[in-house]
């Protein structure tokens, strides 16, 4: 009885006591129940993408800014998308070709993807090129934090990755010119440079190609053929991509007529000169990829010659031809390699502005 007494007098002495565990459990589970609103569910990209409501969409982007527009285009997507797991890191490091390229767009309901690359066309090239260099950077930036398990890496809080990705494959498929446009810069500056970079590089020509064939060809003769000497490793890969070009229906209508009637060349002759020593190496230099070379290279070499006859743009690169023609029958490398020169250097004579009387010595001297 008096422990009884005790506890109740001390109970009553102390009443802060009680109220502060129960205060305590309290703020406990109202964390919990905080932390546990805080985590997002996990849902599946056609989920998350069926809950974009085009109109709302539609009254969203016609309010921005133009200086902020595809920025918060994504910030519109990541409402829905941040919570899509997305394997960032097994598609670009392990996936197959296939799969590298592939895009889950066609699970965005129509009326979304209509409103979004409608808007997208109407945006300026000058803005859609700064944004496809940032998105381009920002998800190299991301995978190379995910790969090295860098938990404190900042990155912009707003940006869902998912929504950068897709924001990205829409604009590069709607406008795929923005991407031959950054061509330059993006073999020129080193961070966009490197092996680890190569299969996003390729999945953004891949995402051009379904917009514009062409656009395709053209970033693959200017920014992945070169490095098939230099990279060796990538070599399949690069393959692959024009392979998985020139395996379209009606590829070799499409391209030949857009190279006849464009201004600048699909494939340009350093390029092409590059695909001839490929496909036709000395005997000692053959790969197993020879061969792959060899089966592309009727399609690519008549790409490569088509232009209108007599244009400025047709003179320049068949006086190019004929000069690493020359150079390349002269190395006598193999007998094919012969043969495929010099096939350049008779029809090259009619449009050269050499006089022949000055190219004969040079062709004796050479050949024979």
């Amino acid at each position: 009885k008096k422990r009884a007494e005790k506890k109740v007098a001390a109970s009553a002495k102390h009443p802060s006591d009680r109220y502060s565990g129960d205060a305590q459990i309290a703020t406990r589970d109202e964390n919990l129940k905080t932390n546990d609103e805080n985590k997002k569910p996990t849902v599946s990209f056609p989920e998350a993408a069926a809950m974009i409501d085009p109109s709302d969409l539609a009254a969203y982007l016609a309010e921005i800014s133009p200086e902020v527009q595809l920025l918060r285009f994504i910030d519109y997507l990541g409402r829905t998308l941040s919570a899509v797991q997305f394997p960032w890191v097994k598609m670009f490091t392990e996936s197959p070709f296939p799969t590298l390229i592939h895009v889950p767009l066609s699970q965005i309901p129509d009326p979304v993807y209509k409103t979004s690359v409608d808007w997208i066309s109407r945006s300026s090239i000058t803005t859609l090129c700064g944004f496809v260099l940032w998105a381009f950077g920002y998800i190299l930036t991301y995978l190379a934090d995910t790969i090295s398990g860098d938990k404190e890496a900042q990155h912009p809080k707003s940006k869902s990755p998912v929504a950068t990705f897709v924001a990205l494959a829409m604009v590069l498929r709607k406008r795929p010119h923005a991407l031959a446009t950054v061509l330059p810069t993006l073999s020129n500056r080193r961070k966009y440079q490197g092996e680890d970079k190569l299969p996003i590089t390729v999945w953004m020509m891949a995402q051009a190609s379904h917009g514009d064939l062409s656009v395709g060809l053209y970033s693959w003769a200017r920014n992945l053929l070169p490095l098939v000497g230099s990279n060796p490793q990538s070599r399949d890969l690069i393959l692959q991509f024009v392979e998985k070009i020139l395996s379209y229906p009606n590829a070799r209508t499409l391209l030949v007529n857009e190279a006849s009637e464009d201004e600048s060349q699909l494939i340009p002759p350093f390029s092409f000169e590059i695909l001839l020593r490929l496909a036709f190496p000395a005997s000692s230099a053959r790969v197993k990829d020879t061969e792959r070379f060899e089966a592309i290279y009727p399609l690519l070499k008549e790409v490569a010659l088509a232009g209108e006859p007599g244009s400025k743009l047709m003179k320049q690169a068949t006086e190019q031809i004929f000069t690493f023609s020359l150079k390349l029958a002269g190395e006598g490398i193999s007998n094919k390699w012969n043969l495929e020169s010099l096939s350049f250097l008779v029809p090259s004579l009619f449009f050269s502005k050499f006089p022949c009387l000055h190219v004969l010595p040079l062709l004796q001297e050479t050949l024979f």
